[in-house]
């Protein structure tokens, strides 16, 4: 939603606006995602692992430690998907990635998410639900039931899939597509659309799914019978599948509206504001926010963060990204930053990445 600065305040509060006339304040600050479920990072990082890539790699280039991954029902920031992605040999295989590691994992993947499809009447019924609750697994994700006279479609997008070469979209309509033949105990799927460039051979996609498949397409989607949509679930529960939408609708409230994670959220969101302005302290955080250095001090303490966490972390992410242009040089970068010189931002990258710039921009 746009908001208009002269609402007032970006957080909900009774303070009046503070007028600053020097600096520009946002007219939207767009909430930041709060990410993927562990339980997806988790498979990822396990499969890497056991393609040779170490935990100790994956924590360089993430910032997650293992103890990160026990929390199911934890969240981590959907970049760090393709970043472990990038980590696996490139080398061209016939099976792709992706479908390599859906060979050996669970429908649990999708957490709560399962049971919406396993209990509901129809799939129909399901997909109407995913199209909800969807966003759970992954925030950012748009999930969509499109209908045609003999066919029905199961689109699913997330601006993830253009970064990770899209091994993820794979993963996931690899997984919804068994899962939905498993409840059905029937298949209907006749034919698979993925927006990317094949990550194996063509042969090798049709053979895992047993239906034409086409790259290069406009989204990623499973297209179905029409009459799928009306066939029964094997497991149809109407109790329980009202007590799973229930559930959801508790992870929703944690996660994904107003409450603790929607002011964390808007936090990061003001700082990415003002880093891209080249304002990088506390103080125009405030500003930018409309509130006291204090109160956002104390709010962002009673949450679990500090304004200085929040300000470092959209510091790290754009010194990562300015360092991916090989045109950029580390002065400049650091003048970029704020920081008083190059030797400044080499000490403090080098505390966030236990690398140096030069060392991380080789790497990558």
């Amino acid at each position: 939603m746009v908001r208009d600065p002269k609402q007032g305040p970006l957080d909900v509060s009774s303070q009046q606006p503070v007028k600053h006339a020097a600096i520009k304040t946002p007219v939207e600050l767009q909430r930041s995602p709060t990410g993927v479920t562990t339980r997806l990072v988790s498979a990822i990082v396990n499969y890497a692992i056991g393609r040779g890539v170490t935990m100790e790699e994956i924590t360089a280039v993430t910032g997650i430690r293992r103890t990160a991954l026990i929390d199911d029902e934890s969240r981590h920031r959907d970049d760090v998907i393709p970043k472990i992605w990038q980590l696996l040999d490139d080398t061209q295989t016939e099976l792709s990635p992706g479908l390599h590691m859906v060979e050996a994992t669970s429908t649990t993947i999708f957490g709560p998410c399962e049971h919406l499809i396993r209990y509901a009447a129809n799939l129909g019924e399901a997909m109407h639900a995913i199209e909800r609750f969807g966003k759970v697994v992954a925030d950012r994700t748009e999930i969509s039931l499109l209908k045609e006279a003999s066919t029905a479609s199961i689109a699913i997008w997330h601006p993830m899939d253009e970064v990770d070469g899209g091994n993820v979209a794979e993963v996931g309509l690899a997984m919804l597509g068994r899962l939905i033949e498993e409840c059905q105990q029937a298949r209907f799927l006749v034919g698979v659309d993925f927006a990317h460039s094949p990550n194996g051979t063509l042969a090798s996609y049709e053979q895992f799914f047993r239906v034409p498949v086409r790259f290069g397409q406009s989204n990623n989607r499973l297209h179905f019978h029409r009459d799928a949509l009306d066939h029964p679930m094997s497991q149809a529960d109407d109790q329980l599948f009202g007590y799973v939408q229930a559930n959801l609708e508790l992870i929703e409230d944690r996660w994904l509206i107003p409450g603790e994670r929607e002011l964390v959220s808007r936090l990061f969101a003001a700082a990415q504001f003002n880093a891209e302005q080249g304002r990088f302290s506390a103080e125009e955080l405030a500003i930018t926010l409309r509130v006291s250095l204090r109160k956002l001090q104390r709010q962002a303490k009673s949450h679990g963060v500090t304004v200085t966490s929040i300000i470092e972390e959209v510091r790290e992410t754009m010194a990562k990204q300015l360092l991916d242009d090989p045109n950029n040089r580390i002065d400049d970068i650091a003048s970029k930053l704020d920081y008083a010189d190059d030797r400044a931002f080499r000490r403090a990258f080098t505390r966030w990445t236990a690398m140096t710039p030069a060392a991380y921009r080789k790497q990558h």
